[in-house]
């Protein structure tokens, strides 16, 4: 993840130079490196990735398994190459040297609870990244009123088919609180008129849901 960061600090920099010198700079798409660990790590990340490929997405678990890659090189450089040997601050100093170290903070106590459950390390993952008891009587996210919403649909051009179709996308949105990743998947199929379902399967969870089609969302298919 330190090299991770220094890389991206260096092309900002770097275009920042462009942009100052020049008044416009290039965006390059560079290929993904493949990260190399030693291959005593391999089991210890393929016992984790056959129990959770059924859950999640390949996308999600291909994202978790590169993130094991940077995590276990990490410790190769370290020196650890037995986990017995992992001690609370190399996870800490770990997540300290990551870009979104918040994101990643998650998925690195999910994994560190299943190696102590698998009785590979002594400390869990809450250990390292404590739960935050949240108070879910005083509202945190803000919300869009219903003024809001209807500001929105309402300036949206029905009369064409590009506007129906994001008429009825801001709608499933607000209505369903559904992913955007899983409205994109959404087939004409997905809604059972006859039932008067909406049925899909979750992109990230990978499991199904069914959902009852309301009267807004029948007449935005008219």
């Amino acid at each position: 993840c330190g090299k991770e960061l220094l890389a991206k600090t260096r092309c900002t920099l770097h275009r920042l130079y462009n942009y100052v010198t020049n008044g416009n700079y290039a965006i390059v798409t560079k290929s993904k490196i493949s990260i190399s660990i030693n291959t005593i790590y391999l089991n210890y990340i393929n016992s984790y990735l056959s129990i959770i490929e059924n859950k999640f997405d390949k996308t999600t678990v291909n994202n978790k398994k590169v993130f094991l890659k940077h995590f276990f090189h990490y410790l190769d450089e370290k020196k650890i190459i037995n986990l017995c040997d992992l001690k609370q601050h190399n996870v800490t100093e770990f997540l300290n040297n990551c870009i979104s170290k918040y994101s990643k903070a998650y998925f690195i106590r999910e994994y560190l609870n299943y190696l102590f459950n698998s009785k590979i390390i002594t400390f869990t993952g809450n250990d390292v990244i404590p739960k935050l008891n949240t108070c879910y009587s005083t509202p945190i996210l803000t919300t869009y009123s219903n003024e809001e919403i209807n500001k929105v649909l309402n300036s949206i051009d029905k009369t064409t088919k590009i506007g129906k179709r994001d008429y009825l996308i801001i709608l499933l949105l607000a209505t369903y609180g559904i992913r955007i990743g899983d409205i994109c998947n959404m087939k004409i199929n997905s809604f059972d008129f006859n039932s008067n379902k909406l049925i899909f399967v979750q992109k990230k969870t990978n499991k199904m849901l069914e959902l009852p089609i309301i009267n807004e969302i029948k007449f935005a298919f008219v």
